[in-house]
């Protein structure tokens, strides 16, 4: 498994490989932007664009909602929710939609409101 981490403008970004993806984070203290590409550098590439030059993110519509493997209360949040930043790639559950997510039974974060 290769990983990258280098910190750059407030952000800790972390890039692997797992599964044969490439994934990647860039975590501030409550905000988490993910991205996927092809390497690893790519990744890195896109999370640096994703951070703006006063050190917040540029906002974008959720492309999926995630959701974690142990999730006990079957919640569902937003990528960048604070709940899911220390939440590792492998324990994941991604989801194309609310209804998707519904329909398995997951319920709406309280706090990120998906």
């Amino acid at each position: 498994m290769s990983r990258h981490e280098e910190n750059y403008r407030g952000y800790k970004i972390i890039a692997q490989q797992w599964k044969g993806v490439i994934q990647g984070r860039a975590i501030a203290q409550e905000e988490t932007i993910k991205s996927e590409g092809f390497t690893i550098e790519e990744v890195v590439l896109n999370l640096k664009k994703s951070i703006t030059k006063n050190g917040t993110p540029a906002k974008e519509p959720d492309p999926y909602f995630v959701a974690t493997t142990n999730s006990v209360n079957r919640v569902f949040h937003r990528p960048k929710c604070f709940w899911m930043s220390k939440v590792s790639f492998e324990n994941e559950v991604r989801f194309k939609n609310k209804e998707e997510a519904k329909s398995q039974l997951f319920h709406a974060c309280p706090d990120c409101r998906p």
